[in-house]
């Protein structure tokens, strides 16, 4: 329970429920805040007739209140009755949030709602379960986004987390089940493992035994369980007696550490095509019980219908008969489990699933892989002294992106996206940070000159003088237009300039400013640090879009930019106090400049490890989260890893270390 005092002014609406129950709804903030409360409300009311539609459960209270706070180290809290929200994640208008801000803050919004069930009226029996409420509510969060906002954007932006930051994660020294063992402080539970990776473990249930079935699972669990206190065998029994079935082996996810792989190969012979699967795991001998859907493609781009096969064993095989020549297999669709797939495409095979794939998901990801094996190529190139060429393969397939009438276009900007560093630094181990930004970098620019005229019109046919508004047309037109001037700046013309400047001058919400800007000062435009300066000036009163200044400057991947970091701890727009401000930037500098931050000296290194000691002092649940940074050098060369670990050592030895740090930097270190 909650209780919240201060200087609020609140907004009220109401929800009727199915059965006839109105209900109160109130959001309370500072008074000059009141009007960016209206995003929320309405995704609150909308999260309330999701729930009773898909699971059955409605609110059980006659008010529901949440309140924004400024100073918070975390999200928000499912306090019953009365939600208290860190205010970046509640308040918005089309001048203080982007597109993406509010979809975040729906999806909050939803997640702390989605809690009065799983969370609230059933909830753990002890810390070690806290997998068990958050994961089946982070699925419903996920769900629901899926519905009001597309399938294959949202679950896109899921699958990125568990690849990037779970998989990550799982293989470093901070690896741990959903289900964990023990702790030193409990605050340290709240981690990609036991949100994203526990609610893919969910999600497979409905992979497996189908959408209608999971939602059978959840209202007998649910009405079993109320008012109780229960653990993830109560969870597991509930699904086992639904659909008949014995679950102790799919058990194993929830205990058992690290990311499965699959290493699949296949054959053709006489019509039959044979599937040959074996699954490996990094921390255990034990097999997972494993959902592989898929599909086969033929050479015209036909699919058969998606198909799901268990995998539970070490090694099996699978036979397709009556094929008439050898498929394209398109696997994991919809990313079926979290696991790794090791399988040998062929470029051509890549570029017919980035045309034909019916399942977007998997046309996604095998843009990515294309990208990504360029990307290594070049890599290893450099790294010989060899020239680097883009293969003509990269710019046909973006050419057919851009052009493509019929695709999605928020679909089509995430298959232009290449990807992220620290996603390739995952999957391509040994790879010097270096290589890897500059390879990005070329790749960028020459595909903007490839594709100048291509880039161009798709920017100028997707930007409007039409006034904003949030919905989902307009949400990819933005994102793909500004993905376009993303890429058009890396050219660094007068005429490129121009339309960035006009852009920014002329946009009427955040979502365009915040694109322009960014993408001047990560060019080589004269006039950068002016607009850089001029924005905070104009906005300099308004708090969330000072953390966006701070962001923007985080991420300036320019040589030296570690120095505007240590300039902007003693900026007026910069406070330690501040936990938002704190991540904008400090964590965002570590965690998406990691060309500057893994710099060679270990002046990032020992730049996070100073801020650490210095927050740790006076709070140490926001020393802690933004201490993972230092615990991957396990993906890193010798030499990297050296300076990290001599920063963790300092940390360790710090006098008056708080537990929450301790139990961090503690398992990094090689003892």
């Amino acid at each position: 329970f909650a209780l919240v005092a201060g200087n609020f002014s609140w907004i009220e609406d109401f929800h009727t429920t199915k059965s006839g129950c109105k209900i109160t709804l109130r959001i309370f903030t500072e008074p000059k805040q009141l009007d960016q409360c209206n995003y929320a409300m309405l995704f609150l009311k909308q999260a309330m007739s999701w729930e009773e539609e898909n699971f059955g459960l409605e609110y059980d209270l006659d008010l529901y209140q949440i309140v924004a706070i400024n100073d918070l180290n975390f999200g928000a809290m499912e306090n019953k009755g009365l939600n208290i929200f860190n205010s970046k994640l509640l308040l918005a208008s089309q001048f203080t949030a982007t597109d993406d801000d509010i979809k975040r803050i729906a999806a909050v919004v939803a997640h702390e709602y989605f809690h009065n069930w799983t969370g609230n009226r059933i909830t753990c029996r002890n810390w070690f379960q806290i997998g068990l409420k958050e994961g089946l509510t982070t699925l419903r969060e996920q769900l629901f986004m899926e519905d009001l906002y597309g399938q294959a954007v949202n679950r896109i932006s899921s699958i990125k987390t568990i690849c990037t930051e779970q998989f990550t994660e799982d293989s470093g020294p901070l690896a741990h089940p959903v289900c964990l063992q023990s702790y030193i402080e409990v605050d340290n539970f709240y981690t990609c493992t036991v949100y994203h990776k526990s609610a893919e473990i969910a999600r497979m249930l409905i992979t497996i035994f189908g959408k209608k079935t999971f939602q059978q699972i959840m209202q007998k669990f649910l009405s079993k369980f109320d008012g109780q206190a229960v653990t993830i065998e109560d969870f597991l029994q509930t699904a086992s007696d639904i659909t008949h079935t014995n679950l102790e082996q799919f058990k194993r996810w929830y205990y058992q550490a690290g990311t499965p792989k699959l290493i699949i190969t296949d054959s053709f012979d006489n019509k039959t095509y044979t599937l040959k699967i074996e699954q490996k795991h990094q921390k255990s001998t034990e097999t997972f019980y494993i959902p592989l859907a898929l599909a086969l493609i033929n050479s015209d781009g036909g699919n058969t219908p998606t198909e799901v096969l268990i995998i539970n064993k070490n090694k099996q095989s699978f036979v397709f008969k009556n094929i008439a020549a050898k498929p394209c297999p398109s696997l994991l669709r919809n990313f079926s489990a979290p696991v790794k797939v090791q399988y040998s495409y062929s470029d051509d095979e890549l570029l017919l699933r980035t045309r034909y794939d019916q399942d977007p998901i998997n046309r996604w990801e095998a843009s990515q892989n294309i990208m990504t094996n360029i990307i290594a190529k070049l890599c290893n190139n450099r790294h010989k002294q060899q020239e680097c060429i883009l293969p003509i393969i990269l710019i046909e397939m973006f050419k057919a992106i851009i052009t493509d009438k019929k695709i999605d276009m928020s679909l089509a900007a995430r298959m232009l996206q290449l990807p992220t560093e620290a996603r390739l630094l995952e999957i391509l181990p040994k790879v010097d940070i270096e290589n890897i930004h500059f390879v990005c970098e070329f790749i960028k620019t020459k595909l903007a000159l490839n594709l100048k005229n291509e880039l161009l019109e798709c920017y100028r046919s997707n930007h409007t003088n039409k006034t904003y508004i949030f919905e989902a047309t307009a949400i990819s037109k933005r994102e793909f237009k500004n993905l376009a001037l993303y890429y058009l700046m890396h050219l660094n013309t007068p005429e490129v300039y121009a339309i960035c400047c006009q852009q920014l001058e002329q946009a009427d919400n955040l979502t365009d400013i915040y694109a322009s800007l960014t993408a001047l000062v990560n060019s080589n435009y004269d006039k950068r640090e002016q607009v850089l300066e001029d924005y905070y000036q104009k906005w300099h009163d308004q708090p969330n879009l000072v953390n966006k200044w701070l962001m923007i400057n985080a991420c300036i991947k320019s040589p030296g930019n570690m120095q505007r970091i240590q300039r902007l701890l003693n900026h007026p727009g910069f406070n330690y106090k501040n936990p938002n401000k704190v991540f904008a930037l400090i964590r965002i500098f570590c965690e998406n400049n990691l060309i500057n931050f893994h710099a060679l000296n270990g002046e990032g290194y020992k730049f996070l490890a100073d801020q650490i000691i210095i927050i740790d002092k006076f709070n140490p649940q926001l020393a802690a989260l933004i201490t993972s940074p230092l615990t991957h050098g396990h993906k890193l060369g010798k030499v990297r890893q050296q300076l990290l670990q001599e920063q963790l050592i300092r940390i360790n030895q710090e006098p008056g270390l708080s537990k929450n740090v301790y139990e961090i930097t503690d398992k990094a270190i090689v003892h």
